[in-house]
C-alpha cells in the first residue's frame, strides 16, 4: 500500500489500487494502526480498491495542531474521498473506528 497525506489534515492514509469500481475503507481500533487489517485488505483487495487511514493520533498520524480531535475525522475523511475522487465507499470499522463510521453516516 501506498503512503499520502493530504493539505490541512494531519491524517496519513493508504491506497491499494485504483482500477477497479469499488472501494472499501478500514478504520482501526483504538492504540494500533491501519496494519490491524493486514489480512483482510490483502483479501479485499483482489475485488476492491483499499483506503486505510491511521486513525489521529494513532500509527504515523501524530502531526497534530491544538484543535485537531477525533470529531473531525470524518470530515477530514470526506476530503481524502474527494482528493481520490472516490463517489460511493464501503466502510469496516472496529471499536474507534466505529465512532467514526457513525458521523459519516
Amino acid at each position: 500500500m501506498k503512503q499520502f497525506k493530504i493539505d490541512n489534515s494531519p491524517i496519513i492514509y493508504y491506497v491499494s489500487g485504483r482500477e477497479r469500481d469499488e472501494w472499501v475503507l478500514f478504520l482501526h481500533a483504538a492504540f494500533v494502526d491501519y496494519k490491524m487489517f493486514r489480512t483482510q485488505m490483502e483479501y479485499f483487495s483482489n475485488k476492491y480498491n483499499v483506503l486505510a487511514v491511521d486513525i489521529i493520533g494513532h500509527g504515523k498520524s501524530m502531526n497534530t495542531k491544538k484543535d485537531d480531535s477525533i470529531d473531525k475525522m470524518s470530515a477530514w475523511i470526506y476530503d481524502i474521498m474527494k482528493a481520490e475522487k472516490i463517489g460511493k465507499i464501503h466502510i469496516v470499522g472496529v471499536s474507534l473506528g466505529i465512532a467514526d463510521i457513525d458521523s459519516q453516516a
